[in-house]
């Protein structure tokens, strides 16, 4: 089980470098420019990738060794992911950098390493077992974020941007994602990026169109948070325009345009990359990618 649990391990880190390496992204650090984002840079994802990446596997093991029911296995999780996100901020001198990735994470590989424990043969993977893993994240966590955001209507100091924007327009971002199994990747995002890949290899202009797709239909509170409700959905909009331009031949010269459009406006739709990654990951878990 130990080899199993470092394999999927260096799936999730591999998935994080590959996030950042997809060149060029609308407003996302890559390797030609750091986006909307000042503070950080392709280094700083490499050393906050690196302070994740002993977690990953420590996730994986959390679920298998978990004894009880799905909602304890979640403040389990939570638990080390403070530890985590800790040892990312320690990294990157204070740089959130993948705070959201690592809430899925925490949250996917902990669901992953139940799972394993439920089928103790499985050592490949197929998109039902995938199915089957996000969906775990839904009886993990709703309860928890169901209470949390019920109680949000009370609360009167320290809101975060993100529960300012659940009070102000009802969007749950990627709790909601998790509360409900993931619904974005598993129904839309993830059949849409193994369907491209019986057609092409070419890895960039597929995870390009997987990004745009995710950016056209993701709550991405980070865009919200830096511009407004409007922005944000003017920005799902053109994303999905792109989806319907973008061929091999174009994809990296409209994403650039874009990419200083909104690095111009101090755009960035963070949520929709670390989703992404997510995507890759199953993509390796799958050995599709």
């Amino acid at each position: 089980m130990s080899n199993i649990c470092e394999l999927i391990a260096s799936h999730a880190e591999k998935a994080l470098l590959v996030e950042v390496m997809l060149t060029p992204k609308p407003g996302l650090v890559d390797c030609m420019n750091s986006g909307a984002h000042s503070d950080m840079s392709y280094f700083t994802f490499i050393e906050s990738t690196k302070a994740l990446t002993p977690f990953f596997k420590q996730y994986v093991q959390l679920g298998v060794e978990h004894q009880g029911n799905l909602q304890q296995l979640f403040m389990k999780a939570r638990q080390m992911g403070v530890k985590a996100e800790q040892a990312m901020l320690q990294a990157t001198k204070g740089v959130n950098t993948h705070k959201g990735a690592n809430y899925s994470y925490a949250t996917i590989l902990t669901a992953l390493g139940y799972y394993l424990t439920q089928h103790p043969e499985k050592t490949t993977f197929s998109a039902q077992d995938t199915e089957a893993i996000l969906s775990l994240s839904e009886p993990m966590t709703y309860d928890f974020w169901q209470s949390e955001l019920a109680q949000l209507k009370n609360k009167t100091e320290s809101i975060t941007n993100g529960e300012r924007i659940y009070l102000d327009y009802g969007l749950t971002g990627i709790k909601g994602e998790s509360m409900n199994g993931y619904p974005l990747l598993r129904e839309t995002v993830l059949p849409f990026t193994r369907e491209l890949l019986n057609y092409t290899n070419n890895w960039q202009y597929v995870l390009s169109k997987a990004l745009l797709l995710l950016i056209s239909q993701a709550e991405d509170t980070n865009i919200i948070h830096r511009g407004n409700y409007e922005i944000w959905l003017n920005v799902k909009a053109k994303a999905a325009s792109l989806l319907k331009e973008l061929n091999e031949d174009n994809f990296q010269y409209l994403i650039s345009q874009w990419d200083q459009e909104l690095i111009e406006q101090n755009l960035s739709p963070g949520g929709a990359a670390d989703l992404l990654s997510i995507v890759v990951f199953f993509l390796y878990l799958e050995k599709i990618l």
